[in-house]
Parts: C-alpha cells; sequence; structure tokens
C-alpha cells in the first residue's frame, strides 16, 4: 500500500480455525509471511490436532 509516496507495511493480525492436513500446510505458509501474524489457533471441537497445538506451543500462539 501506498500513503505520500511512501510504501507503508502494516501486519495482518489473524484467528487461525482449523484442523487437519490442510491446515497444518497452510499454517507453515502463514507463519513465514513477514506480513501475517496468528494472534491465536481455535481448533474444531473435539479435535485432537496435536500438529496444531505443537504448532501454537512452538511459536507462542494460545490454542483454544
Amino acid at each position: 500500500m501506498r500513503l505520500g509516496g511512501q510504501a507503508q507495511n502494516k501486519m495482518l493480525d489473524i484467528g487461525y480455525f482449523a484442523d487437519g492436513i490442510w491446515s497444518h500446510n497452510a499454517f507453515k505458509i502463514i507463519a513465514n509471511d513477514p506480513n501475517m501474524q496468528i494472534c491465536f489457533i481455535c481448533v474444531r471441537r473435539g479435535s485432537d490436532d496435536k500438529i496444531l497445538a505443537k504448532f501454537a506451543a512452538d511459536y507462542g500462539i494460545e490454542l483454544f
């Protein structure tokens, strides 16, 4: 985005609602994007997604 002739970078804060293999791959892409920050992860009720739980712990993200 340009404002007054200068580039302006803003971080996009997101909540990540996900579970399953597709979400693991997408998490890696988002986590490596310098313009995005995952503020929390919310897995499907009853889901025991240990991989997303590990990502949350490794990246210091709150898990619901």
